[in-house]
């Protein structure tokens, strides 16, 4: 039975928490030791700064959704002006018809047919440039919707961000190595203290190669902490044999395990 009384060190899947966002630390709600469920509030950061951010973007997001009615609108009071537009043109065109029949056209003095023919032709250009504007207006309004999905997806965005001036605790777990305190600068990834995640604990031990030979993946192994004097062991199994991993350690300030190998 292959055995040793040194080298031997407790480990737990540990997770450094860190903010999303950079901002200053309003109120921490946990201390060292302390048990805490996912989705518990660690630490709340000022939101002032993301909530005028959130304000902001939700009144641009509204100002392009009423921007974008009113082309609606333009476009639909265009569309009225083209029928009218047609409606004349048709009254013109029937007009000049009817006068330039040979029964008529002797009676009809050739001045009131030039008024005529100019004024379709001024009629027909008035429904070409409202039909030009409709479709000008309508090419408005396909920018105006890109400009909304623009301003919604930055409008979410800095909900986002609002919300993550509260750090939560991912997973069910106790805190460590908290040293934080009430206006504490924090930034985006800088881990503020640890929480050891409830579960599964691990024990490394550096066995000497020549004690290896018979220890594999699977084989039950008995621990006996120093600190209960032999009076107490704790039962568990070899779930890995790593060549070369090194002696223990932790980043300084989250607590993070540190185990290198090879």
């Amino acid at each position: 039975f292959p055995s040793h009384d040194k080298n031997g060190f407790v480990v737990q899947v540990s997770t450094p928490l860190a903010p999303r966002v950079a901002g200053v630390v309003r109120q921490v709600h946990v201390k060292n030791g302390q048990q805490v469920k996912a989705g518990d509030v660690l630490v709340t950061l000022d939101p002032t700064q993301f909530q005028q951010s959130l304000d902001g973007a939700v009144a641009q997001y509204e100002k392009a959704q009423l921007s974008m009615r009113v082309l609606e609108k333009k476009i639909e009071v265009s569309e009225q002006s083209l029928k009218s537009a047609l409606a004349n043109l048709d009254i013109l065109s029937t007009q000049f018809k009817a006068k330039s029949h040979p029964d008529v056209k002797a009676g009809v003095p050739q001045i009131e047919m030039a008024d005529l023919r100019n004024k379709i032709k001024a009629q027909n250009s008035v429904v070409e440039s409202t039909r030009v504007q409709i479709e000008m207006d309508k090419l408005q309004v396909e920018m105006e919707k890109q400009m909304v999905l623009a301003l919604k997806a930055q409008m979410e965005s800095a909900k986002t961000s609002l919300e993550y001036t509260k750090v939560i605790a991912p997973t069910d777990g106790r805190i460590e190595n908290v040293f934080l305190g009430i206006g504490a600068h924090v930034s985006p990834g800088a881990g503020m203290f640890s929480l050891v995640n409830d579960g599964e604990i691990f024990v490394q031990a550096n066995f000497e190669e020549t004690n290896l030979a018979g220890v594999k993946a699977g084989d039950k192994a008995t621990v006996y902490p120093r600190i209960y004097l032999g009076e107490k062991s704790f039962e568990g199994v070899v779930v890995a044999n790593p060549f070369g991993v090194s002696r223990q350690m932790n980043q300084p300030f989250s607590g993070a395990p540190i185990v290198t190998g090879k």
